[in-house]
């Protein structure tokens, strides 16, 4: 991703710790954060708006990775190092670290939420 829209990333690693579970809407919503050749979800997709999530699961099929549903899509550069659950605060918490050496921390309602969130904040360094 060349130019990173610092803003547009903490409102997609907010909605990634805030959510209550993954959803297809979010996960074209990662994609089009790290594809800076597509449009922004919140901007120009706009499938969220126009339809239900059952319905974009039925359009997108295939074509988005289930970042937010699944341990193993990870994003490219992802190096969770940590990740756990935590019953007192009922979330799970995942670290991230990159090549320097940074830690980036995220809690979130699910594991896989919760590692998209702390790569995400990896890689635009937030």
């Amino acid at each position: 991703m060349a130019d990173i829209d610092i803003l547009e990333m903490r409102k997609l690693v907010s909605a990634l710790e805030t959510s209550a579970q993954g959803s297809s809407v979010l996960d074209l919503e990662v994609k089009c954060g790290l594809d800076p050749d597509l449009p922004a979800a919140s901007g120009g997709v706009g499938l969220e708006t126009e339809f239900l999530p059952e319905t974009i699961e039925i359009i997108l099929g295939e074509m988005v990775t289930p970042f937010t549903r699944s341990l193993d899509a990870a994003l490219p550069g992802e190096n969770i190092v940590f990740s756990m659950y935590s019953t007192n605060k009922n979330l799970w918490v995942s670290v991230h670290r990159d090549q320097a050496g940074r830690e980036f921390v995220s809690w979130a309602a699910t594991e896989p939420l919760s590692r998209r969130a702390a790569a995400l904040r990896g890689h635009a360094s937030i």
